[in-house]
């Protein structure tokens, strides 16, 4: 419920709005400026500028600083979101609207304002009360989601009464009254509607009226959000309930003993006191109620003895229902007594400012935050380090209280996101050590707390970045890249405008757009990735010392001229956004902020689906992204990256992070032929309209594959000695096909190479890993072998010949064939070098299909693989393993799993037990912990811990409650009470065994934990996106980037992991002997 302030001083005081503000139109400020040259660049390459006709100045961040904080050099300017001024009362109007919009689908919302003065406080001061009407509850809580036109209408116009200044004139701020009748609305109790007046000496006549109840559900939270400009005049309520008078248990005490003939909330008459001093009783009384016992009367004003479900209010699913508090100031500090008094027992958030000249961006990021807080965001439970050690910070701050860069110790990124609301961010956060503990026997533990740095969601603003696409010329390949902008083809100027700026505007709602809620759209599964200057992104021990020399030049090159390190996702907007890491920036940008987003073009003929308001959420580009260096014909050094739909399409897209000249890089200058923009190179789609598919790849799904790459030596245009490069990716096609086969492109055009078909029925082809080696003939890599999964669960290993066809195709493992789908290996095979013989280490489990994610076809019992293959395996199957057993670590006072009734999380140790010694063939670990039919599975991609040698690997299982699916006779609502619940388990294994280690090995009950990443995790020693550099280099990469800037840290660093609800949870890990078992020497970016 939004109990807003409509007191006189509403209408006091003007407020900036922007432009296209909801309702408005298009208001413009009275001064008039020069298009400068950088406003003109945007109008000629046909960009949208949101100052149209030239009426006032936005405010660029980044030009601004450059030019001491005056756009021009000379005029101050005023921010993009301060164009024309409104009264409060107006904009308070069009915000409350937008606000219905904005979350119409995702909370059922109602509105109250805070009125006049409560009866008789006139009295108490010895004047009389007027006839008053009061009806506090403007709008009902309701759900809007299916509302029609007329209704919300209705709704405008509701608000348009309450909020115009002949309805304000006289009020003051009475808070706790207005709060109170909020409550009592959410108690089903009668709500004051009017008084005929009167004087001490005679009755008010107060009269009452009721509403039906807005409570639906037995474990629904109820929050009021009041928001403020001033504070509270009176601090008294009117009609206490008598269970909340300090004569029956309650807190209230009273302030007037005399007044007799009163009337309670039920009507009645009696001497319980009408004027109470609340304080912060009044919190502390509201955050103490079950709103399960409340009186609840339904629309036929009967009384609601079950839930809309048609459940007992207080049965086993039930949860406690009290109501939260949450403040938001305009003109008046967050932090004053009053107001924090009201959010104390709740916890509440008191957001706001005391700045009088805030506009209405500022009242609506607090409402979105609080709004965000209660809407509980998910996570991809992806994440990535910027470090190769996640070394823990110790803060230092200078004389202004800002933290110095140097104690900034690894930082950690990762994505939260609400699905339905379609809203997502960034977060930047870094471990510290929040204490130290001392055993009794010397030894030292970490307690590890995090800092959040910052979010995107503080950091992005409308146009920030560059918006890029790619346009097609004459509709074929090839492509060029460009500006996504009025001019680009097959989109309305209305969907051009939606992507760039945040449009909240009635504009964008009536050409049928939803209103756009943060700067990028939700991360669902879409893995982030780090491009870091100063790492390699390719191992050089594979290539000649020629080309080891020329890579290591590009490096340093990239390091000296590149101005950022980029976190880049793609988003269910259409985006893969390019964010501006905390690390590497220079050239006065900000870290936080949009580099870059890139469009694809073949999205546009799905506009409507993404930007739509009548769509429903889906998912868009919400696959992986991986990066390479390579080098590219004769004299071009380039970083290129990669990104797949996933569950969002059939498409995977190319792009360039960074290019140089052999001239620049031997040199370590810098000219026009160096490329330091993010740039689109290629699309290669298989959906959609037949004229945007691309030719040869007719078996691409659903790209749920990452990527793997590799430099070998041109087939084309080579030259005597060599020299000329050829960057190649490789990825599976995906799954909703039948063939299973890999794709075989070149990473920097997008050209088929080659297409290994794997299996005609396969159902389609995972993640592959790749063992690249020298090419004798060259001074470039070849590909010698690649393993990768499938949809049917038969594990493939691929020899290749020097021109990329398939020498031999090898099915290594199948699991039973009558698990088509149920036993899919969805995950990249993690691989070990073990004397010559190659450790292949997976795992079965699928979480891309709703067939196999729910219901009987999910309880399957799955298991993880560790496989040798000495090179003469046909194929195996489980009986040629060496089971091992799983089980709960008794002497850790475990209990077994119970199904919760609420939503607290439950951890348990676990442990493996195995042989002494694995089989022949290798090992495997049946995930039955709860039993064979739990369904607990490997949907993320295995790790190895490199400073204790062990395989790190995370489980995820679902809990579906049978009382889900036993609906009440006559009830057709699912029962949102009921939810199934979520576990897994984090485990840490010998590699050759299986056997676990210490207490490393923890069971989650409520939550999905993440894999593990940070200090010593990577992908293996085979990983082709990595290389070791001599501390010669890496000294020389300091001198360059400064110590603090570095992506090398030394120090003691921190494991840590995101679970499904953006919970992040990170240790000091525990260090074992080292096992000479992993090639020594390498360096990684951690992926997680």
């Amino acid at each position: 419920m939004l109990v807003l302030d409509d007191s006189l001083s509403m209408n006091a005081i003007d407020q900036y709005v922007p432009e296209h503000f909801y309702g408005h139109g298009n208001p413009v400020c009275n001064k008039a400026f020069t298009p400068y040259a950088w406003i003109r660049e945007r109008q000629e390459n046909g960009e949208y500028v949101p100052w149209q006709g030239t009426k006032y100045i936005p405010w660029d961040d980044d030009l601004a600083e450059q030019n001491d904080g005056k756009i021009d050099g000379l005029t101050a300017p005023p921010a993009i979101e301060r164009c024309a001024r409104v009264p409060r009362i107006d904009m308070l109007n069009a915000l409350t609207k937008q606000l219905i919009e904005k979350y119409q689908t995702s909370t059922y919302l109602g509105v109250s304002t805070l009125g006049d003065h409560p009866p008789y406080y006139a009295i108490g001061r010895g004047t009389a009360t007027k006839p008053k009407e009061f009806k506090l509850i403007k709008v009902p809580i309701s759900d809007f989601s299916g509302a029609t036109e007329n209704e919300m209408q209705r709704v405008h116009e509701n608000l348009d009464e309450a909020f115009n200044l002949e309805a304000i004139k006289g009020n003051y701020t009475p808070i706790s009254f207005a709060i109170y009748e909020a409550a009592k609305y959410f108690r089903g109790t009668s709500l004051l509607e009017k008084v005929s007046g009167g004087n001490i000496h005679t009755t008010l006549a107060p009269s009452f009226y009721t509403l039906p109840t807005p409570l639906r559900y037995r474990c629904q939270q109820n929050h009021i959000i009041l928001m403020t400009d001033g504070a509270p005049t009176a601090n008294v309520i009117f009609a206490p309930l008598e269970q909340d008078t300090r004569a029956h248990g309650g807190l209230f005490t009273t302030i007037y003993d005399d007044r007799n003939n009163v009337v309670l909330e039920d009507g009645t008459m009696s001497n319980t006191h009408m004027l109470t001093r609340v304080d912060s009783d009044l919190s502390k009384t509201l955050w103490n109620l079950d709103l399960r016992f409340a009186k609840k009367v339904d629309e036929n004003g009967q009384e609601k003895t079950v839930d809309n479900t048609g459940k007992r209010w207080d049965d086993l699913y039930s949860r406690p229902m009290p109501i939260h508090i949450h403040t938001i100031s305009l003109a008046v500090d967050p932090t004053s007594l009053f107001l924090r008094n009201l959010t104390a027992p709740s916890g509440g958030l008191n957001l706001g400012s005391a700045d009088k000249e805030g506009g209405s961006a500022e009242l609506l990021a607090s409402f979105d935050t609080i709004f965000a807080d209660i809407i509980k965001n998910g996570s991809s439970t992806s994440a990535v380090s910027d470090r190769n050690n996640l070394d823990l910070s110790h803060f230092e701050y200078d004389k202004s209280g800002k933290v110095l860069p140097e104690s900034i110790g690894g930082i950690r990124y990762d994505t939260t996101f609400n699905f339905m609301q379609r809203t997502g961010e960034i977060r930047a956060v870094t471990p510290y050590i929040a204490d130290t503990i001392i055993e009794d026997d010397g030894k030292k533990s970490y307690v590890i707390d995090k800092k959040v740095l910052w979010s995107t969601n503080d950091k992005i603003r409308p146009l920030q970045g560059r918006f890029r696409t790619l346009h097609p010329r004459y509709g074929d390949y090839p492509m060029t890249a460009g500006a996504l902008s009025q001019s680009s083809k097959n989109f309305t100027i209305h969907h051009k405008h939606w992507l760039m700026y945040l449009p909240y505007s009635l504009t964008y709602i009536k050409q049928g757009l939803r209103p756009r809620l943060s700067g990028i759209g939700d991360i669902v599964n879409a893995e982030i990735k780090m491009f870091n200057k100063d790492v390699p992104y390719l191992n050089w021990q594979t290539l000649s010392p020629v080309m080891q020399h020329e890579m290591k030049k590009m490096l340093i090159q990239r390091t000296t001229h590149m101005p950022r390190n980029l976190v880049i996702t793609g988003s269910n907007d259409g985006m893969i956004h390019f964010i501006n890491a905390e690390r590497g920036i220079k050239n006065k940008l900000y870290a936080g902020r949009r580099d870059t987003a890139y469009f694809p073009w073949f999205l546009a003929y799905r506009a409507d689906e993404i930007m739509g308001k009548r769509y429903p959420a889906s998912f868009v580009m919400d696959g992986k992204t991986n990066i390479t260096d390579g080098k590219v014909g004769e004299d071009y050094y380039t970083s290129v990256g990669m990104t797949g739909m996933g569950g969002g399409g059939k498409a995977v897209v190319g792009y360039r992070l960074y290019g140089a000249k052999k001239y620049n890089i031997e040199r370590n200058t810098l000219s026009t032929f160096t490329d330091r923009q993010v740039t689109p190179l290629f699309e290669i789609v298989n959906e959609g309209p037949e004229r945007q598919r691309t030719a040869g790849f007719k078996n691409l799904g659903y790209s749920y594959s990452g990527f793997e790459f590799f430099n070998r030596a041109s087939p084309i245009n080579q030259t005597a000695d060599q020299t000329a490069g050829q960057i190649v990716a490789l990825f599976g096609n995906g799954y909703g096909t039948d063939v299973s086969s890999l794709y075989l492109i070149d990473g920097y055009t997008g050209k088929l190479l080659s297409e290994v078909i794997l299996s005609k029925n396969g159902g389609g082809a995972s993640t592959p890993s790749i063992i690249v080696e020298k090419d004798p003939n060259s001074h470039f890599q070849r590909l010698k072998t690649a393993y990768v999964g499938d949809f049917s669960g038969q594990l493939y290993k691929i020899n290749f010949n020097h021109d990329l066809s398939a020498e031999r195709i090898t099915v290594l493992f199948r699991t039973n064939p009558e698990d088509y789908g149920q036993s899919a290996l969805s995950v990249r095979p993690l691989l070990i070098n073990d004397h010559g013989a190659t450790w292949v280490y997976f795992g079965t489990g699928l979480a891309a299909d709703i067939r196999y994610d729910r219901g009987p076809l999910s309880k399957k019992l799955h298991a993880i693989y560790a496989i040798k293959d000495s090179g003469d395996l046909t194929y195996l199957t489980d009986s040629d393993l060496t089971e091992n057993k799983i089980m709960f670590d008794r002497s850790k006072h475990a209990s077994s799993m119970a199904l919760l009734t609420d939503n607290v999380t439950k951890n348990n140790n676990i442990k493996v037990v195995t042989h002494v010694s694995s089989g022949q063939h290798g090992w495997y670990l049946p995930l039955n912990l709860y039993g064979s039919a739990s369904g607990e599975r490997i949907i993320f991609d295995p790790r190895i811990d490199e400073k204790n040698n062990l395989l790190s690997i995370s489980t995820f299982g679902i809990i579906e409650k049978e009382y889900f699916s036993s609906p009440v006779p006559g009830y057709e609502e699912e029962d949102p009470c009921v939810s199934d619940e979520v576990f897994g388990s984090i485990l840490n294994l010998d590699l050759t065994t299986g056997k676990s280690h210490g207490s490393n090995n923890i069971n989650y009950v409520g939550v999905i934990p993440g894999p593990i990443g940070g200090d010593g995790i990577t992908l293996g020693p085979y990983n082709n996106g990595g290389s070791g550099l001599s501390k010669e280099l890496i000294d020389t990469l300091k001198g360059i980037t400064g110590d603090s800037e570095s992506s090398y840290g030394d120090d003691e660093g921190a494991q840590c992991l995101t679970d499904n609800y953006g919970e992040i949870i990170c240790k000091s890990p525990p260090r074992f002997a080292d096992q000479p078992f992993l090639t020594s020497g390498r360096l990684y970016l951690k992926n997680i």
